[in-house]
């Protein structure tokens, strides 16, 4: 190959079919009842603040009601079923702030405290694992849990 030209791009494993030749699975067929959808925590407190405190007038001579949530529904095009459950747990939404407690559970809880339960358990099988690795055997996550289950 001469110096200037560049190496052809070398793919591995058979061409991808066109979408044309392709055939769908019997589960490929079936249509998606509940598409999965997540919103935002700003999302959900922007309608249900839509919800609280947004009025819209019954008649011309000036009567108002608050909207309902089909109402919401179909401006925010979010499902009804799903704007009911947040307004079900309101609290728990409008706690979840940037320093709310239940904010910190959550964060507290997902991370790792570094505390060590079973310390004995902890040193011994620390042990065996520079034992096992000296003699040139393999240490992976199986053999800790099994090991960790048999000496506990």
């Amino acid at each position: 190959m001469p110096q200037n030209e560049a190496p052809k791009d070398i793919r591995k494993g058979p061409k991808a079919k066109p979408i044309h030749e392709r055939n769908l699975s019997q589960q490929e067929l079936t249509p998606i009842l509940y598409p999965e959808r997540t919103y935002s925590q700003s999302q959900r407190i922007r309608v249900l603040t839509f919800l609280e405190s947004h009025q819209i007038p019954i008649s011309p001579l000036g009567g108002h009601r608050k909207p309902t949530q089909t109402e919401a529904s179909e401006r925010y095009q979010i499902p009804q079923r799903t704007i009911s459950h947040w307004v079900r747990r309101k609290k728990k939404i409008e706690e979840f702030g940037k320093r709310s407690t239940v904010r910190k559970m959550v964060e507290e809880s997902s991370r790792y405290s570094g505390r060590v339960l079973w310390p004995e358990l902890d040193s011994r099988l620390y042990r065996e694992c520079i034992e096992r690795r000296e003699a040139g055997r393999s240490v992976r996550k199986g053999w800790f849990r099994m090991e960790s289950q048999f000496q506990f």
